[in-house]
């Protein structure tokens, strides 16, 4: 694959407008020692390019400390679609996860992706920073899927049983769990409940 020239990629970054304030124009700035991103000055979002990611990926890695504090960023769910500023099509939207309430868009054809302000700090906080493209995986997504989905049965279940009920219920599972002999004493309850009825 063919990748533009340093003059032609300098002068694509130079007039890149903002995905949610096309009028204005971003602004590059670094934001970590050697990683270039382009700001808006509205919104206070970021574009990062893949080709200054990649760089500063492959020799300036930030360590973060485990217990970083995440910062509180607000839900996006009523975002409007936005475009990649480097080629104009439209950004696809892929969910954080560990916890966030955030999504990163991402373009499909240049690979830069936007966050909105705070979401770098919060991606650092997370751990993610330095391997950001694991988010953007088919496996990464699907399993944030399947804990949503786990997490929304959970929810429903509790809801009908009560909520002291259910605590004790994932206990008593932990415990079978643990045993070594859970099956055994699951096939045993299951004959048991009931017969007092």
């Amino acid at each position: 694959m063919l990748l533009p020239s340093a003059n032609s990629a300098s002068i694509v970054f130079d007039h890149m407008k903002s995905p949610l304030h096309p009028q204005r124009s971003l602004e590059k700035i670094e934001i970590e020692p050697g990683l270039h991103a382009w700001k808006c000055p509205v919104s206070h979002g970021l574009w990062i390019s893949l080709t200054s990611y990649t760089r500063w990926q492959q020799s300036m890695a930030v360590d973060v400390p485990a217990n970083a504090e995440v910062p509180e960023v607000m839900s996006d769910a009523d975002k409007p679609a936005m475009f990649c500023p480097e080629s104009g099509v439209i950004l696809q939207r892929f969910r954080v996860g560990k916890g966030a309430a955030f999504h990163i868009e991402r373009s499909p054809v240049t690979g830069g992706i936007w966050l909105d302000q705070g979401e770098w700090e919060a991606v650092k906080a997370l751990g993610l920073h330095n391997e950001i493209h694991v988010i953007f995986t088919a496996s990464y997504q699907s399993r944030l899927r399947r804990e949503a989905s786990e997490a929304k049965l959970e929810q429903l279940f509790g809801e009908k049983v009560g909520t002291e009920n259910f605590t004790k219920l994932k206990e008593i599972t932990d415990w079978l769990n643990a045993s070594g002999h859970g099956r055994e004493m699951l096939n045993y309850l299951i004959n048991e409940v009931g017969r007092g009825s």
